[in-house]
């Protein structure tokens, strides 16, 4: 997962590690997307203000759409109950 890392910083990361797929969680814009080297899933933080339609302007190999906390990146959110464990439940935009 890299969030608002320089496209060379990412790619040098995937040659020295040889994963398969990007995961960006960052403010990237659609074009940083096409210069990785690799199969990229786009994560969108939503918030009541998110916009569906940034959505179709990046071509990439799947989208995740994140809950949005103030702060931090990649908030994981319980499956089971779609929710946001309890500590983090007050914090979301």
């Amino acid at each position: 997962m890299f969030v608002n890392e320089t496209t060379a910083r990412v790619n040098e990361t995937i040659e020295l590690t040889g994963i398969d797929i990007v995961q960006l969680h960052g403010q990237e814009p659609p074009e940083y997307c096409q210069k990785l080297e690799r199969k990229v899933i786009k994560a969108f933080r939503i918030a009541s203000n998110f916009n569906l339609e940034q959505v179709g302007a990046y071509k990439v190999d799947a989208y995740l759409l994140d809950t949005c906390v103030k702060g931090i990146y990649g908030v994981p959110v319980r499956v089971s109950t779609g929710r946001l464990p309890k500590e983090q439940s007050d914090t979301v935009e």
